[in-house]
């Protein structure tokens, strides 16, 4: 079986080196898997995707869409036209059993559109319904626009010519089934994962506390960037030495203004800031040299990076959002959104408590295994050999 994956939102940030996303490390964990069953794995990607899914282990053959740079709202908007006129896709001398793409915005669904008027199967990965786009100030007005076009349009050709549709998680699922009247016949609950053995082995080889947390995300308002470091200020006042690791990338006006308000509020000591991490050892050491973990973002879908938090015994504080709370549900600390004064406390106690810290550290290392990569990859390769007419062993 040949399978081609769409995956053309991946730019590279203002370290220079590759984004990274759950959707992104959805498509490459399951290609990987994949790949091991004897699927031939093709990505039509950026050059910052090619980067990526090679830092994170994968071998496939690529066809290049784009020489990403930073990424921009009209750099989005552009992959989603070339994409409509001229994938790079249709001039190659290769036919696929199936095309598979990451996500819902038209850079990644009018190449899987064309590839399925010739006569290939379509699987749509989908994974929440946006917001109207005035409710997302954190955003700015024509981002947040833009966004829910590409992000709707995009959801109504996945509904009309999609043969599946994978959503990460049954709110999403009964979200587009319910709001967006998808057929719920074609759409089937498959969860983001964890490498839950290998981050296991790793955490428990790291002893040495580093920092007292760790923030581990895109570099966006839309994922806390900000309120983390509020949140950190009103922490330091309570613990002058405590210290909070951030880790990812993302524009340069936002690390630029995230470093001008670390000055500001006299953290420099207290908040260090360093690029995004793509080898699985590297990244879980960090994790598990942390004590907590703090997630003050205003939207997830999954949240990949829960998951890995929580194997890697690291109790999680995050916002209430609706479309994750289900998933996590008692084994994540969970906040109102936007009120970091809670959020700073609750941070505070967790630090000066290790009886009740260890309780969330004891839940969260059970609840995952069931999330193992290998399970949902094998449980995709078979909806997948199904909807294709492939034998796998």
């Amino acid at each position: 079986m040949k399978v081609l994956f769409v995956m053309n939102g991946v730019s590279h940030g203002f370290s220079g080196r590759p984004n990274i996303s759950g959707g992104d490390v959805i498509s490459i964990e399951i290609a990987k898997r994949w790949a091991q069953k004897g699927v031939s794995i093709h990505f039509l990607t950026s050059s910052a995707g090619k980067e990526l899914c090679e830092r994170l282990g994968l071998k496939a053959t690529y066809h290049l869409s784009s020489n990403s740079g930073n990424p921009s709202i009209w750099k989005y908007i552009f992959l989603a036209l070339r994409s409509a006129i001229n994938a790079p896709i249709s001039q190659a001398k290769v036919s696929f059993d199936l095309v598979y793409s990451s996500c819902e915005h038209l850079y990644d669904v009018l190449p899987a559109f064309k590839m399925k008027k010739r006569n290939v199967k379509w699987v749509a990965t989908v994974h929440f319904v946006p917001p109207p786009p005035w409710t997302r100030v954190k955003a700015g007005k024509l981002n947040a626009f833009v966004y829910y076009l590409n992000h709707m349009l995009g959801a109504q050709i996945i509904r009309s010519n999609a043969d599946l549709v994978f959503a990460v998680s049954q709110r999403t699922a009964l979200d587009y089934v319910r709001k967006l009247k998808f057929d719920e016949n074609k759409v089937v609950t498959v969860p983001g994962g964890v490498d839950y053995d290998l981050i296991r082995n790793i955490s428990v080889s790291c002893h040495e506390m580093l920092y007292d947390a760790v923030f581990m995300k895109r570099l966006q308002p839309m994922k806390g960037v900000f309120d983390v470091i509020e949140v950190w200020r009103q922490v330091v006042n309570a613990s002058p030495r405590a210290k909070l690791l951030i880790v990812g990338d993302g524009p340069i006006d936002i690390v630029k203004r995230m470093r001008r308000m670390i000055s500001k509020h006299r953290l420099t000591e207290n908040i260090e800031i360093v690029g995004p991490v793509y080898d699985i050892k590297e990244k879980i050491s960090l994790l598990a040299r942390s004590k907590l973990f703090l997630l003050p973002s205003y939207e997830e879908n999954w949240a990949i990076v829960i998951g890995e938090a929580l194997t890697a015994g690291l109790p999680v504080i995050a916002y209430n959002l609706p479309e994750i709370r289900p998933i996590w549900a008692e084994h994540v600390i969970w906040i109102p959104k936007g009120d970091t004064r809670s959020f700073s406390d609750e941070v505070v106690k967790l630090l000066s408590n290790d009886k009740y810290r260890q309780m969330y550290i004891d839940k969260g290392t059970k609840f995952t295994k069931q999330f193992d990569w290998d399970n949902i990859a094998e449980k995709e390769l078979e909806l997948c050999s199904r909807l294709t007419g492939s034998r796998f062993v």
